[in-house]
């Protein structure tokens, strides 16, 4: 029997809000798991370190400026990648505004649309906040007793990424320690 492959070598990632937070740790994983790195925000400055970071770590990655609110910068986005590695095979789509739209139309095409649902996971944006009264007490009714730790999410995201995942499309992984079914 053949194990799933988590592999992702010879593949394009896109990820959008990788200037800091979930994003940056995303595309760190992705690269880490062997794809190719396509790491956007608005301000392409916040992305060196970041690109950097990956290359020294044996991967390939490319900055690419992107404003998800700006139809314009999203064309400029996608011909930049395009350019550099073709059309991106996977797209992390972790920053901009919530847009109802019917996407499932796209598996007749190969195109798979799953979605991570995190619960509560420590980044520096929400660490203080995580860390006070109000954040311990949030705590509290988390199943597991903790806040997630952006690694928890590696493995769904390679999942989804990944051709371990080739027959799912539609799905929605919540990785909240229990926290969604914990009022049951």
């Amino acid at each position: 029997m053949a194990l799933p492959d988590f592999h992702l070598g010879g593949r394009t990632a896109l990820v959008t809000g990788a200037s800091s937070g979930l994003g940056r740790h995303f595309a760190r994983t992705l690269a880490a798991a062997g794809a190719a790195v396509a790491v956007a925000a608005r301000r392409v400055d916040k992305l060196d370190s970041l690109v950097d970071e990956i290359v020294r770590e044996g991967g390939s990655a490319r900055a690419v400026a992107l404003d998800v609110n700006d139809a314009a910068s999203v064309r400029a986005a996608f011909d930049a990648i395009a350019a550099w590695r073709g059309a991106p095979d996977v797209i992390v789509n972790n920053a901009g505004v919530a847009v109802s739209r019917p996407l499932l139309e796209l598996a007749g095409h190969g195109i798979r649309v799953n979605a991570i649902a995190p619960g509560y996971v420590a980044t520096e944006l929400n660490r203080d906040f995580l860390a006070s009264n109000a954040g311990q007490r949030l705590m509290a009714r988390i199943p597991q007793k903790r806040f997630g730790d952006p690694a928890d999410l590696d493995g769904p995201l390679l999942l989804l990424a990944s051709e371990a995942g080739r027959f799912m499309t539609g799905s929605v992984i919540a990785v909240d320690g229990g926290h969604l079914v914990s009022s049951l």
